[in-house]
């Protein structure tokens, strides 16, 4: 019937377009670790500053939390 799919195999790729194509590859994993080589070690992006950062409760802030806590379920 005219309406259905054809069921012709899907042409794969010829020897020449397969190694061409598997060099590229490999010539872009080099690249990318010979780039990221250069570039040297990185710190991880999520650290926080140092001691004193503002995105880190001080320890009075810590313990006056705890005894708060404590407190509520009267254990101190």
């Amino acid at each position: 019937m005219p309406g259905e799919p054809s069921k012709a195999p899907l042409p794969l790729y010829s020897r020449r377009t397969f190694f061409r194509l598997g060099t590229v590859g490999l010539a872009s994993l080099i690249a990318g670790g010979v780039a990221r080589f250069l570039a040297g070690p990185q710190e991880p992006a999520s650290r926080l500053p140092g001691p004193g950062s503002i995105f880190e409760p001080r320890r009075d802030d810590l313990l006056r939390r705890w005894r708060k806590r404590l407190s509520s379920l009267r254990l101190l």
